[in-house]
């Protein structure tokens, strides 16, 4: 089962966004329970404003990704905390992996790479099998993180934007990428993880590209290294984007689904 979120609140960010489209809403599933809870409230305004339903649904205890969704937003969260029930759920992983390789759109971030990658390593060295969209595993570190405001600049067309555009957001996290490759082109093949296999995934971006579209700076002008993993339809990146850091986002947002 899935519920609607309750009406945010109005923002000023929302204010310049009204669209005047009264038919169907553009339906964005948004991953929302304890393994995924964190969300920029404005971001939710934003979209709801250009034309989107948010309706929830629960990686953990739901079994496939709900019927009316035109696109899938994962944000972050503590999936390392409910890793187990995560890999648990080989119906859900299914649905979302599937979704990927037909190409139908899914945004993710921090928490929700993870649950697009392979698998995570916990605190204790447990590995979790996850969704396999993406060929690289996670692994959580003790005593470092990565803190600080990025910038963005797109390198390619995507969901948030287009080629040059700029967006500003937030990175936190104890994860690292590890064990995958993280860009180029992925061979047709299975993952050598059987439990992949034995729950019936497609392989991890099975004969796809996958390409790393962000130029990413952090508080200095230094430049960090390149993120932004897509493969298909799907962005997966550590950087929590708010959508207020440029107002043409949320409109990319849904254009680029309706385009699908």
């Amino acid at each position: 089962s899935y519920s609607v979120i309750p009406a945010c609140r109005e923002s000023f960010l929302a204010e310049g966004l009204r669209t005047s489209r009264n038919d169907n809403k553009t339906i964005i599933v948004i991953a929302y329970d304890k393994a995924f809870c964190f969300y920029y409230e404005d971001n939710l305004d934003l979209l709801k404003n250009a034309g989107a339903e948010i309706v929830t649904f629960s990686p953990i205890s739901d079994s496939a990704i709900p019927d009316k969704a035109d696109a899938v937003y994962i944000g972050g969260g503590y999936p390392e905390l409910y890793a187990k029930e995560l890999s648990e759920n080989t119906s859900m992983m299914k649905s979302i992996n599937d979704w990927a390789n037909s190409g139908k759109p899914i945004y993710s971030e921090c928490g929700g790479l993870m649950y697009l990658s392979k698998g995570i390593y916990d605190f204790n060295g447990n590995f979790f099998e996850m969704a396999g969209v993406f060929p690289f595993e996670t692994e959580m570190k003790k005593g470092k993180s990565h803190l600080g405001y990025r910038e963005i600049i797109l390198k390619e067309d995507c969901i948030l934007g287009k080629k040059g555009d700029k967006l500003k957001g937030h990175e936190f996290h104890y994860s690292e990428i590890v064990k995958g490759q993280a860009e180029g082109t992925v061979p047709d093949l299975r993952t050598e993880r059987s439990g992949v296999v034995e729950s019936g995934l497609s392989p991890p971006a099975r004969g796809g590209i996958i390409n790393k579209i962000y130029s990413v700076s952090g508080n200095s002008v230094n430049k960090l290294a390149g993120e932004g993993y897509t493969f298909k339809n799907t962005l997966a990146s550590y950087i929590h984007v708010h959508f207020g850091s440029n107002l043409n986002i949320a409109r990319n947002f849904i254009a680029f689904i309706r385009e699908q």
